[in-house]
C-alpha cells in the first residue's frame, strides 16, 4: 500500500493511535535491524542501526589478549559472538516482560479491576509479537547449525564452483551455536509462559467479577425472599375500601398472626437448596472430623505398641546383659577357685 495514499495516511494514523493507546502499558523494547556478512578469507563485516554501544561487549573481549575471541583466528567464532550478544539481549527483554506480568499479577491478586485486564491485554499482544519476532532467528541458528555444508555446497554448485570440504561455521562454532539454541529455547518457552500467565489472569478478573455479581444477586434475592410477602400483604392490608373488616374490626397484631406463618412457609421453600448444602456441608464437616479421630486414635496405638515394643526390646536388652556379666562372674570365680585349689596341692606335696 502506499503511504502518500489516502488510504496509506489513514492506516498510519490508525497505527500512531494504536501506539499512543498502549504506550503507558508497554515494555519499551528498541527494535532494530542488523546484517552480518562472513567471507571466506575471515572477513566479518556487520551493520546495524543505532551508536556503536552494540559491539562494546565484543570490542571488550578482543582488548583481551587471553579471550577465546582474540586467541582463535576463526572468524565464525566472532559471528557467533555477535548473535550471542543480541539473544543475550533479548534475555533482558524477557526479565522484563516478567517484571512486568508479575507487577500485574499482584495488583490482580490485591484488587481485579477492568484497568488490569486493560494491560494484561496488552502484554499479551506484545508478547505474541515478540514469539513472532524471534522465530526467525531461532530458525537461522538452527540452520547454521545443521545445513551449513550442505547450504554451502548448494550454492557453489549453482555458481559453478568446487564445492568446499566444510561449510562457514567451524565445528567449534557449531557447538557454540547449540547453546544459542538453548537460549532462545529458553527464550521461547518463557513467552508460552508468559502468555499463558496473562490469559489465565485475564480470565480470573472476570471470574472474581462474576463471582462478586452472583454474590450480590443472591444477597439481593435473600432480601426479596423476606421483604416480597411482607410487601403483598401489605398492598392487601393497605387497600382503600369503605368497608374492610379484617382492617376494621382487628388489631394491628392480626397483619402479624397472619405474616409470620406466611414466612415460616415461603421462606424454607425458598432457600430450600441453600439449606439443603448447609447440612450436606455440617455432615461432611463431621465425617472428617471422624475420620480424622480415627487416624489419630490409630496413630496413637500404633505408637503405643511401638514404645512397648522398644521398652521389651531394651529389657530383654538389660536382662541378657545381666545374665551375661553373671554368667562371666561365675566363670571367673570358677577359675579362681580352680587356681587356689591347685596352689594348695602344690604346698602339700
Amino acid at each position: 500500500m502506499n503511504l502518500l495514499s489516502p488510504e496509506g495516511r489513514k492506516r498510519q494514523a490508525r497505527i500512531a493511535k494504536l501506539e499512543a493507546l498502549k504506550k503507558r502499558d508497554r515494555v519499551r523494547v528498541l527494535v532494530s535491524n542488523a546484517f552480518f556478512f562472513l567471507f571466506r578469507d575471515g572477513t566479518v563485516i556487520s551493520i546495524h542501526q543505532g551508536d556503536r554501544s552494540f559491539g562494546n561487549p565484543i570490542y571488550t573481549r578482543l582488548r583481551h589478549a587471553d579471550t577465546v575471541l582474540r586467541r582463535d583466528p576463526d572468524a565464525s567464532l566472532l559471528l557467533q559472538s555477535m548473535l550471542d550478544l543480541i539473544v543475550d539481549q533479548t534475555l533482558q527483554v524477557i526479565e522484563k516482560y516478567g517484571d512486568k506480568i508479575n507487577e500485574s499479577e499482584t495488583k490482580v491478586l490485591l484488587k481485579p479491576n477492568m484497568e488490569v485486564v486493560r494491560s494484561l491485554h496488552i502484554l499479551s499482544a506484545d508478547l505474541t509479537l515478540r514469539k513472532r519476532t524471534m522465530q526467525p532467528l531461532k530458525s537461522l541458528i538452527y540452520g547454521l547449525r545443521r545445513f551449513d555444508t550442505e547450504r554451502t555446497i548448494a550454492a557453489c554448485t549453482v555458481a559453478g564452483q568446487p564445492a568446499p570440504a566444510q561449510g562457514y561455521m567451524s565445528p567449534k562454532t557449531k557447538v557454540y551455536l547449540a547453546d544459542i539454541g538453548d537460549h532462545l529455547e529458553t527464550i521461547m518457552s518463557s513467552l508460552d509462559q508468559f502468555s499463558t500467565m496473562t490469559d489465565n489472569l485475564i480470565d480470573f478478573v472476570f471470574n472474581m467479577n462474576s463471582h462478586t455479581t452472583n454474590d450480590q444477586m443472591k444477597r439481593m434475592t435473600l432480601f426479596m425472599i423476606v421483604f416480597l410477602p411482607i410487601t403483598a400483604l401489605t398492598g392487601y392490608f393497605g387497600m382503600n375500601f369503605d368497608r374492610m373488616p379484617s382492617v376494621q374490626t382487628h388489631h394491628e397484631s392480626f397483619f402479624w398472626i397472619i405474616m409470620l406463618p406466611v414466612l415460616a412457609v415461603v421462606m424454607p421453600a425458598a432457600l430450600w437448596g441453600e439449606i439443603v448444602r448447609v447440612f450436606r456441608f455440617i455432615g461432611r464437616s463431621r465425617l472428617i472430623r471422624r475420620v480424622q479421630v480415627k487416624e489419630n486414635t490409630r496413630a496413637q496405638r500404633a505408637q503405643r505398641v511401638e514404645k512397648r515394643r522398644r521398652n521389651t526390646v531394651e529389657q530383654e536388652r538389660e536382662a541378657k546383659g545381666k545374665q551375661e556379666g553373671a554368667t562371666t562372674t561365675a566363670a571367673a570365680a570358677v577359675a579362681g577357685s580352680g587356681a587356689n585349689g591347685t596352689g594348695e596341692k602344690g604346698k602339700t606335696g
